[in-house]
């Protein structure tokens, strides 16, 4: 899992530490800054039994200033001028230790999300939609589904 705020970022394995104490954080009073959400909230909502209590989706955002859904990478060079280095999207995440490649493909993951924010902020404000897109992630946050853990059976 990957973590940035103004001042710093932190990959943290959710394979070593116990996630239900995270659970605090995200109900607290801070924004959950992400792209592309549904699966990250899913996995959030499994590990910790909670979904944040404010989402900012990057991807449903810029939908609202005539982006459509850009992928991390793109929306990145377009609005900051900044290219990501992908690696390998197709990585084993569950093998230990990670390489190098794929702690930095996932630092870049979360390293532009709050620049981000600032900038789509700025451009929703004046065209009188950044109620549209807060309210497209809230209703995006409160219809995450999560699957069933890997231990539960299904009734037939």
């Amino acid at each position: 899992m990957q973590v940035a705020w103004s001042s710093g970022l932190a990959l943290i394995d959710p394979f070593a530490v116990d996630m239900t104490p995270f659970a605090h954080i995200l109900g607290g009073p801070g924004l959950m800054v992400a792209h592309a959400a549904e699966q990250d909230l899913s996995i959030l909502a499994r590990a910790s039994g909670r979904l944040p209590e404010h989402l900012f989706d990057t991807q449903i955002a810029a939908g609202f200033i005539g982006l459509g859904s850009p992928s991390l990478a793109s929306l990145v060079e377009r609005l900051l001028d900044v290219r990501l280095t992908k690696g390998d999207r197709l990585t084993d995440w569950t093998r230990r230790p990670l390489h190098v490649e794929q702690r930095l493909y996932a630092a870049a993951d979360v390293e532009h999300l709050l620049a981000l924010h600032d900038i789509l902020v700025a451009r929703l404000e004046p065209m009188g939609r950044l109620t549209w897109a807060t309210d497209e992630c809230e209703e995006r946050r409160l219809r995450v589904r999560t699957r069933p853990s890997p231990t539960s059976r299904g009734g037939g």
